[in-house]
């Protein structure tokens, strides 16, 4: 099989042996970085960045993962490979005892998912580490999800709010939409 059907290969190395280590220009820099960050072609900015021999510095790339992990191509795309990671969406669907978990439906299905999403992008927006996102004991709750745990919502209204020192829980893998998802019953 040919690496550059499976792999995005730099025209920088075409050409050269196997292994060699080639300098990137600033368009393949932009490149890899919006494919990694957004998993998508460059925009117009990071184009732009390009053009001007931005992408050549350390602090020219630096200004630009800053930028685009602030859009919502980023959120998305982190979403994406942790939810492929831990499967959180698989708690979608599932069926459980209503005499064990009464409370159990479709919209709580739902809110126990975009709680995993809220609860990951907030580690990566506060600079978090793949540490924080195993150990953090924060999380972000509506006022079912609140009623779910038997805490006591801390907003008003009906939006996800973030709660610190959820008892019992810490870090991604103890939230509900994995461990349900995961589970028998």
């Amino acid at each position: 099989q040919s690496p550059h059907f499976l792999y995005r290969v730099e025209l920088e190395s075409v050409g050269k042996p196997a292994n060699t280590a080639v300098p990137l220009n600033d368009y393949s820099v932009a490149t890899r970085l919006s494919y990694f960050l957004l998993a998508s072609t460059p925009d117009a900015e990071l184009l732009a960045a390009a053009d001007a021999h931005q992408l050549s510095t350390a602090e020219g790339v630096a200004a630009q993962v800053t930028r685009l992990m602030k859009t919502d191509s980023f959120k998305s795309t982190l979403n994406f490979f942790h939810e492929q990671w831990v499967g959180w969406s698989d708690v979608a669907g599932i069926q459980k005892a209503a005499t064990i978990t009464p409370a159990w439906n479709t919209a709580l299905q739902d809110n126990l998912i975009h709680e995993s999403e809220l609860f990951v992008q907030s580690v990566f927006a506060s600079g978090g580490t793949y540490k924080d996102l195993l150990t953090a004991t924060h999380t972000f709750v509506n006022p079912t999800l609140a009623q779910f745990y038997g805490i006591t919502y801390p907003g008003s209204g009906t939006d996800f709010v973030r709660v610190d020192q959820v008892p019992h829980r810490a870090g991604l893998l103890t939230q509900a939409s994995i461990l349900a998802g995961h589970a028998r019953q």
